[in-house]
C-alpha cells in the first residue's frame, strides 16, 4: 500500500507546480496617531494604551478583537494566516524575559460582519461564515522584553502565538476577527494597544469562557500577523507587476529549484516555523521555542532583534551561551558563571542565501587571507580553521559570528540544540550550563537525540531545516542610480572592499542552482579585529575577532554590528578601528556629498 508520506508529497508537488506559498509579515494598525495630529508606522512607535487581556489577567475569560479589512489591503488575497504575535508595552521595558504557560487556551478566526468600535455585546453575533479554531490546548507565551533596537522602542513583537491550523483570509469577505477563550490562564505582561476611535482596532471582553454576552469599548492590541500567498511555481522563482519590487521578493527560494527541491524548500521552512513543545525536547535550558523567533525580519530566514547572552572565563572557547529561559518547573535555569570575566549580548545572523554561502569552496575563502599583513595596509585577514562535524575533517569556517562552522548542516544542528534544547545527530548531548547533572538529568526527560522524524517525508528536524536555509534566496539588490555607482567607486577606492570582498563564486558540479554561481555577499569570510570584539573566544576566533558581516540585505536590517549597538549604517561605520581604522579615517575625510554617495550604494545592497 502507498504511504502516506508519499501520497502527501505527491499532492503537494502537483499543487507546487501550479504554484508555492510563502510568507509575509503584516503589523495591525500599521499606522499610529503621533504628536502633532500626524501618522506614524506602527512598527516605529508604540501605542498610546495598554492591554491586559486577554492573557495577561490570570482568569477564565472570553475576548473578542475586531481588525478593519482595510488594514490588509496591501495583502494579496486570499492567504493563509499562519502566525500571531503580539509586543510587550514600552512600560514593561524594564521587566526581565518571561516565559508563562497557559494551561487552556481556544483561539478562533473568523469573518465578521463588525466594525471596529462595533462589535455586537453578544459573542455569537459576530462570528461571520468562515469560521475556524486555530488554536486548542497549553499555550506557553515568552519574550526577551527587548527594544526594537539598541536605543529606541517600541518592544520587539517576539510574544508569538504559533497557529496550529492556518486561516485562509481574503479581506473582501468582511473585518477578521479573532476569539481567545482562556479556560486556565497565567501572568504574561501588559501588552502594546492602541484606545482611539477609527484606529482600525476594538475589543470585547467578558469573565469566563463561555461568557453570552460581554463588554465592549474601543480598546484594541497591536497585532503582528504572519500569512502565506501564493507564488509562482518552482520554474519561476520571482513575481512581475506591482509585487516585483526587490523588497517583496524577500524570502523567495533560489531560481532553478525543480519540484522536488520546493517541495524540501517547503517542509524545511515548515520546520522553520514549528514551536517546540517540552515532549518534542525542548529544553530544559533554551533561548526561543522556534527558529522563526529569532529570525523573522523582515521575512522568515531574516535577522532578529532579540538578543542572546553569551559569557566566558578566562580561556574558555567553547559552551559560552548561557540560554535564557528553562522549561517549568524552572529548576534548571542556567545561571550566570560568576567567574565570567566577559560577557556579550548578540543579535541574530539573517540566514537569505545560506546555501550559495555553503557552496563557496574553502580555497576561494583562504584566498583572501593575509595574517601577516604582507601587502602593509593594516588588514590581517584569516581564515578560521574548524573541524566539520558533518565530515570530521579540518575546513575553512564561514557561518556564525565567528565563523564558528564551516558547514551549513553544522551550523543548524548548533542552532538547534544550543537555542531550542533539540539534540540531533550531530549535537546530541544537551547543553548544560551551570547545573549540576543529577539535577539536570531530572529537568531532562525525552531521550536522546530528540530530534525525529517527519512522517510525511521522512526527514529528520535537521535535514528539513538545512534544505530550507539551501534553497532559501539572497536578498535581491535594488536598482543602481548614479549615485550609487559613484558610491560603490568611493567603497572600493577607501578600502571597504578589501573585507567587505564584493563577490565570490560556488564551487562547480554541486546542486544546479547552485553550482557555479556569482554570491554578491559583500564578505570576505575571514576573521578580522576591527575594535568591535566581544572579548569571547569561539571556534577559531580569538576575543577580539569577528566574521567580516555580508552587506548583502544591509538596507533591510536594523540595527546593525553584533550587540545591535548602532541604528544608522554610517554610526556603524564610526565604529570600526583596528584593522579598519584607516578605512573609517579615509570615510571620516570625504566630503559630504560622496559620503553621501557611499551611504546610497550601500542602501541599495
Amino acid at each position: 500500500m502507498e504511504s502516506m508520506s508519499r501520497r502527501v508529497s505527491q499532492v503537494f508537488l502537483a499543487a507546487c507546480a501550479a504554484g508555492c506559498a510563502l510568507g509575509d509579515w503584516l503589523t495591525v494598525p500599521r499606522r499610529i496617531p503621533a504628536a502633532g495630529g500626524l501618522m506614524e508606522a506602527v512598527e516605529a512607535a508604540d501605542g498610546a494604551a495598554s492591554n491586559g487581556y486577554p492573557f495577561h489577567i490570570a482568569q477564565p475569560l472570553r475576548y473578542q478583537q475586531v481588525f478593519a479589512a482595510t488594514e490588509f489591503e496591501t495583502l494579496p488575497s486570499p492567504a493563509r494566516i499562519d502566525q500571531i504575535l503580539f509586543r510587550a508595552d514600552m512600560a514593561q521595558s524594564t521587566q526581565r524575559p518571561f516565559s508563562s504557560t497557559l494551561a487552556n487556551v481556544r483561539i478562533e478566526l473568523s469573518t465578521t460582519p463588525a466594525k471596529p468600535d462595533g462589535l455586537d455585546k453578544r459573542f455569537d453575533r459576530n462570528f461571520g461564515t468562515a469560521r475556524q479554531v486555530v488554536y486548542s490546548g497549553p499555550l506557553t507565551l515568552s519574550s526577551r522584553m527587548t527594544l526594537i533596537s539598541a536605543e529606541e522602542g517600541p518592544m520587539a513583537p517576539d510574544i508569538m502565538v504559533p497557529l496550529q491550523k492556518p486561516f485562509l483570509y481574503d479581506p473582501k469577505a468582511g473585518n477578521l476577527l479573532m476569539e481567545v477563550r482562556i479556560y486556565a490562564g497565567a501572568p504574561t505582561v501588559e501588552m502594546d494597544a492602541l484606545n482611539d476611535e477609527g484606529d482600525g482596532v476594538s475589543r470585547l471582553v467578558a469573565v469566563g469562557p463561555d461568557a453570552v454576552e460581554g463588554h465592549p469599548d474601543t480598546l484594541g492590541l497591536v497585532t503582528r500577523f504572519h500569512f502565506t500567498v501564493t507564488m509562482p511555481g518552482p520554474a519561476v522563482s520571482r513575481v512581475t507587476g506591482p509585487a516585483a519590487h526587490p523588497d517583496r521578493q524577500v524570502g523567495f527560494p533560489i531560481a532553478g529549484l525543480n519540484q522536488k527541491d520546493t517541495f524540501l524548500f517547503r517542509y524545511g521552512r515548515t520546520n522553520f516555523t514549528e514551536e517546540e513543545q517540552i515532549d518534542t525536547g525542548l529544553g530544559p535550558q533554551y533561548n526561543g521555542r522556534s527558529c522563526a523567533q529569532c529570525h523573522n525580519v523582515p521575512q522568515l530566514g531574516g535577522f532578529g532583534r532579540v538578543k542572546v547572552m553569551h559569557a566566558a572565563r578566562p580561556g574558555q572557547k567553547a559552551d559560552t551561551l548561557v540560554p535564557l529561559f528553562s522549561i517549568p518547573l524552572h529548576l534548571c535555569e542556567a545561571p550566570v558563571d560568576r567567574q565570567a570575566h566577559t560577557t556579550s549580548y548578540r543579535i541574530s545572523i539573517p540566514l537569505f542565501g545560506d546555501g550559495l554561502i555553503d557552496a563557496i569552496p574553502d580555497a576561494a575563502i583562504a584566498a583572501g587571507a593575509d595574517p601577516e599583513d604582507k601587502d602593509k595596509d593594516g588588514i590581517r585577514g584569516r581564515a578560521a580553521r574548524v573541524r566539520d562535524l558533518e565530515t570530521g575533517a579540518m575546513r575553512v569556517g564561514r557561518f556564525g559570528w565567528k565563523a564558528q562552522h564551516a558547514s551549513l548542516v553544522a551550523f543548524v544542528g548548533d542552532a538547534y540544540r544550543n537555542e531550542m534544547g533539540i539534540t540531533n545527530r550531530l549535537f546530541p548531548d544537551e547543553l548544560n550550563v551551570g547545573v549540576a547533572d543529577d539535577k539536570f538529568k531530572a529537568c531532562d526527560t525525552m531521550p536522546d537525540p530528540e530530534d525525529r522524524k517527519n512522517p510525511e517525508n521522512g526527514l529528520f528536524g535537521l535535514e528539513n531545516l538545512t534544505n530550507f536555509l539551501k534553497f532559501l534566496g539572497p536578498v535581491p539588490r535594488l536598482g543602481v542610480t548614479e549615485d550609487a555607482r559613484a558610491g560603490e567607486k568611493l567603497f572600493t577606492a577607501i578600502g571597504c572592499a578589501r573585507c567587505h570582498t564584493p563577490v565570490l563564486g560556488t564551487a562547480a558540479g554541486g546542486h544546479p542552482a547552485l553550482s557555479g554561481k556569482p554570491v554578491a555577499l559583500y564578505s570576505n569570510l575571514l576573521l578580522h579585529d576591527v575594535g568591535t570584539g566581544d572579548g569571547i573566544a569561539q571556534g577559531d576566533a580569538h576575543g577580539q575577532e569577528f566574521r567580516t558581516a555580508p552587506l548583502w540585505g544591509l538596507r533591510l536590517r536594523r540595527p546593525l554590528m553584533h550587540d545591535g549597538r548602532s541604528g544608522t549604517v554610517e554610526h556603524a561605520i564610526g565604529q570600526h578601528g583596528g584593522e579598519a581604522a584607516g578605512v573609517t579615517k579615509r570615510y571620516r575625510a570625504l566630503p559630504a556629498e560622496e559620503r553621501r554617495q557611499l551611504l546610497a550604494f550601500l542602501d541599495t545592497l
